[in-house]
């Protein structure tokens, strides 16, 4: 970690350039040691509540600006800081952004520590999600194909380092980011992104990953695999196109057990609002096949949208 820091709240910065805003506090960021506030470990500033983007379980987002750059600072939440699990998520996270040089996975700006050591990242600020984006956005970014292709070259991004994202879903694909540097598509929270032969940092017993994207397999106790990825990326498309889940249901124990049990209606046989090609339609209901063999690989889908972006 480099020397600047910020004169206001003692924030620690990486590769923050000399008198840019503090995007936690608006301070001014020197090169040199920030001073010493002794904040007890472990506490953090509450947000402005204007500035909380998103509150997860684990983590927050919080609005900043940098070097005139709008940004977002994800920090684990103050309450969940004495999970030394939650910092070790937010380390890998930052490991593998950086590792990671892709137009379809989400930049890393910086990353930092604030006062009481507790680690933040700070990564480019987007528009919204797929999953909030009405049918005129998604037909500017080139509608579904393209959504498709840019979800698939992330996930390839991934692979290829050897990781998983395992937590796939349309509020992860981000689209518009709002430092003019052209509209976008990527996938965003690498949270719960695995790597082979990292140590696990999920208790034995327990299924990381959202309800109704986890795949049949990883529900019954497998583990994730290069094909449990391709069925949230079905699901993220499934609904993205048709306007739910394939097995939605408002209980998610009813909805989990209709994922290992019954097989998807074909996504053309939903109203849809915007359109989806045949080909695409076909694709999305083979990845959504409870047996991961019988799915398409990433190669397939890849090969299948090859000419969208």
């Amino acid at each position: 970690m480099s020397a600047f820091g910020c004169d206001g709240c003692g924030a620690r910065f990486g590769a923050a350039r000399e008198a840019e805003a503090c995007p936690l506090c608006g301070g001014v960021v020197c090169a040199r040691e920030p001073v010493d506030h002794d904040t007890p470990p472990g506490t953090a500033a509450e947000p402005p509540p204007e500035r909380l983007v998103h509150r997860g379980h684990k983590s927050e987002l919080i609005a900043g600006t940098l070097d005139a750059r709008p940004v977002v600072v994800k920090r684990v939440r103050p309450d969940r800081r004495g999970d030394p699990r939650m910092t070790e998520r937010l380390a890998r996270e930052a490991e593998l952004l950086r590792a990671i040089d892709s137009p379809w996975v989400i930049d890393l700006v910086d990353e930092g520590r604030e006062p009481c050591g507790a680690p933040f990242l700070l990564l480019p600020r987007y528009a919204g999600s797929v999953r909030d984006a009405d049918a005129s956005v998604l037909t500017g970014l080139g509608g579904i194909v393209f959504v498709a292709a840019a979800m698939a070259r992330g996930l390839a991004a991934l692979h290829e380092r050897r990781a998983l994202h395992r937590d796939l879903h349309p509020g992860n694909v981000l689209h518009g980011p709002l430092d003019g540097r052209g509209e976008r598509v990527v996938l965003a929270d690498l949270g719960h992104a695995h790597g082979r032969g990292a140590p696990p940092l999920t208790p034995e017993g327990h299924t990381v990953g959202t309800v109704g994207y986890i795949a049949p397999e990883v529900l019954g106790g497998a583990r994730a695999t290069a094909a449990s990825d391709v069925y949230a990326w079905a699901v993220t498309l499934f609904e993205t196109a048709g306007g739910q889940r394939p097995f939605e249901h408002p209980e998610p124990l009813v909805e989990m057990a209709r994922a290992q049990e019954e097989r998807a209606f074909p996504l053309r046989s939903y109203e849809k609002r915007l359109p989806v090609p045949r080909w695409l339609e076909d694709l999305v209901d083979a990845a959504l096949d409870r047996r991961p063999s019988a799915r398409p690989t990433l190669v397939d889908l890849l090969e299948a949208t090859r000419d969208a972006t």
